[in-house]
């Protein structure tokens, strides 16, 4: 998931975007993500939350199928879209580990 730009200053929208894009028809989910303000400890936060939902409703809605979600602060001052491509790795290993307990389990 790497920026395919020769570019020192890291990923920007356009490297989101084709990721997003990229994810979603590969793991056949939508991404949606969220931002919401938060207090660490008197100081604002930012806290970005990704949920992967499947394309086939049940029962009137789109189940979830994995979620992430992160702290801007506890990631050591990372720009905005990196947080989101790093949330896109952590939504790829809920989704394999989702993948793996219906196997276990035999469902």
């Amino acid at each position: 998931m790497a920026s395919r730009r020769a570019s020192l200053s890291g990923p920007d929208w356009r490297d989101v975007t084709g990721n997003l894009i990229a994810f979603e028809a590969i793991n056949n989910v939508k991404i949606v993500l969220r931002l919401e303000t938060g207090d660490r400890n008197g100081y604002a936060d930012l806290l970005v939350a990704a949920v992967a939902e499947g394309r086939t409703e049940v029962d009137g809605v789109l189940p979830v199928l994995a979620s992430a979600n992160v702290k801007c602060s506890d990631m050591k001052s990372m720009s905005l879209e990196a947080v989101v491509i790093r949330l896109l790795y952590q939504l790829d290993s809920n989704l394999a580990d989702g993948e793996f307990a219906k196997t276990v389990d035999g469902a």
